[in-house]
């Protein structure tokens, strides 16, 4: 029950979507 951990993952997790969607963007833009 750690605030510091859940406020970790939470930045681990939006990290995580900053990076996917960078990779769907440079995917979809080498198909166009």
């Amino acid at each position: 029950m750690s605030i510091g951990s859940e406020d970790d993952s939470s930045k681990r997790n939006s990290n995580y979507r900053k990076v996917e969607r960078f990779i769907l963007n440079t995917k979809y833009q080498s198909f166009v």
